[in-house]
Formats: structure tokens, C-alpha cells, sequence
């Protein structure tokens, strides 16, 4: 298996190491006015916030965690014009996500059974095999360059398909590009993750919302707004770009 002590004898390359060391994290959530004002007004993205999926719940329960916040590693979902993104760059992920865990893949997915990844042939549950690859926050980074490092040509194959089989992955079917969430690194945070300097993305729509916030100072110091026709599609071109253009989170 792909297990983080399975990984220890991969030698990180300078270009994945680069990679991994600028990942920014992605938050989204539907464009719904009453949650986006819950999370303004907190300040804040809450693990008991927003809108909780019976899924989410049912999957917790089965990993033995506590309810949390999810972010996807330079991805975005759930993906659509009708999202709003919450960006937070590698420099600040040490102090927000002190109470945190991560897995190269969607548990979710898995527990779900909407996953590729064969993981019966591992493990007798899938959350066995879930929590066999589950790290702390703090061996994100060295995990993520080894993953990069033994399934990818190239970083940026991450945002397209992996290179080579990743347990048992068929990594050359026809439709694997729709099964990125196999291999894109998902991140529970535990406790709220402050707003401060994140980036957010929304649609025009949103932002007349924000406007009306905006009024009660609740944005324009502390968050960084971009809008889009589309703000999945732009957060996440700008997350590829970030990750393959610097190093540790500053220009090279």
C-alpha cells in the first residue's frame, strides 16, 4: 500500500519537494447567502458550521473522527459555477491547521464506495485501509513530495493522471481523469480555521452579497476577494500555477 512508511525509501526530487512545499489548501462550499454569512460573520471556517452532509457524518463515525472542515490539496470540490473557495496558502497552513490529519486520498470517496482504489484487496474494511494511510498534519508535506515523487513524471500530472498504478490503480483507463480525488490529498482540520489572509473566490453574484457585508466591515481588511464567472475553475488555476511556479510559498 501507499502508506506514508511504505513511501520511506522514495527519494523526493527537487521539483516535487518544490511542489509539495507550495500546495495551498482548498475550502469550498455552495453559495448559499445564510452559511456565507455564518462564516463571515464567524470569521472563520467551523467544523459544526455550514452545511453537513449525512455522508460526512456516517464517514466520521466510521473513521472514529471528529467532525471537521475538509480541504483538498490544489483541488476544488465540490467543483461549479455556484461555489464559493476559500484558499489558504502553504505559508500559513502550520499555524491554522495545528489540530489536523491528512490521507492521499478522498475517505469519503472510499467509505462510499465512489472510489477507484481497490482497496479490498489490502484491507478487510475501507476504513481500515482509510486509516492505514492517515497521517498528522505535520507529515503532509513530506508525504505529499513522496507521492508525487513515486506516481507522477512530472507535478503537473497531479492535476491530470497519475504515471503509474497507485494500489492497484488503473491509472490507464480511458476515464481516469475523472477519478482524481484517488489521488489528490484531502485535509481534516479539527478545530475552526481562521479567515485571515485567505483568498476567497465567488461569483458575481456572491459579490453583491459581500458588498452588503462589506458595509459592517466585515471583509475588505482581512480577506482577499477575487470574482469569477466560474471561481472552482479559477481557484484551481491558480493553485496549479502557484504550486509549479514557487518555492516554499515565495516566488523563485
Amino acid at each position: 500500500m501507499h502508506t506514508y512508511d511504505a513511501l520511506s525509501g522514495v527519494t523526493v526530487t527537487p521539483e516535487m519537494d518544490r511542489c509539495a512545499g507550495s500546495m495551498v489548501l482548498i475550502h469550498s462550499m455552495p453559495y448559499i447567502r445564510k452559511l456565507l454569512s455564518e462564516v463571515l460573520e464567524r470569521k472563520a471556517l467551523s467544523p459544526c458550521g455550514g452545511r453537513r452532509s449525512a455522508h460526512t457524518a456516517q464517514s466520521e463515525k466510521e473513521l472514529g473522527e471528529r467532525p471537521g472542515v475538509y480541504f483538498y490539496a490544489g483541488r476544488v470540490f465540490p467543483h461549479g459555477v455556484g461555489t464559493v473557495v476559500f484558499m489558504l496558502p502553504a505559508s500559513l497552513q502550520p499555524d491554522r491547521l495545528a489540530d489536523a490529519r491528512a490521507c492521499p486520498f478522498d475517505s469519503g470517496g472510499v467509505l462510499q464506495g465512489r472510489s477507484s482504489l481497490p482497496w479490498q484487496q489490502f484491507e478487510d474494511t475501507a476504513g481500515e485501509y482509510v486509516n492505514s494511510h492517515k497521517v498528522d498534519i505535520g507529515q503532509f508535506r513530506d508525504y505529499l513530495g513522496r507521492h508525487l515523487s513515486s506516481f507522477f513524471e512530472s507535478p503537473e500530472n497531479y492535476w491530470e493522471a497519475p504515471d503509474r498504478g497507485i494500489d492497484g490503480l488503473d491509472h490507464g483507463r480511458a476515464d481516469i481523469r475523472k477519478h482524481w480525488r484517488d489521488w489528490t490529498f484531502e485535509i481534516a482540520a479539527f478545530a475552526e480555521v481562521p479567515l485571515s489572509k485567505m483568498k476567497m473566490y465567488v461569483s458575481l453574484d456572491a459579490n453583491n452579497f459581500l458588498a452588503e457585508k462589506e458595509r459592517n466591515a466585515v471583509q475588505s481588511e482581512w480577506i482577499d476577494i477575487d470574482t469569477a464567472d466560474n471561481p472552482s475553475e479559477k481557484a484551481e488555476r491558480e493553485a496549479r500555477k502557484i504550486a509549479l511556479t514557487t518555492e516554499g510559498g515565495k516566488d523563485r
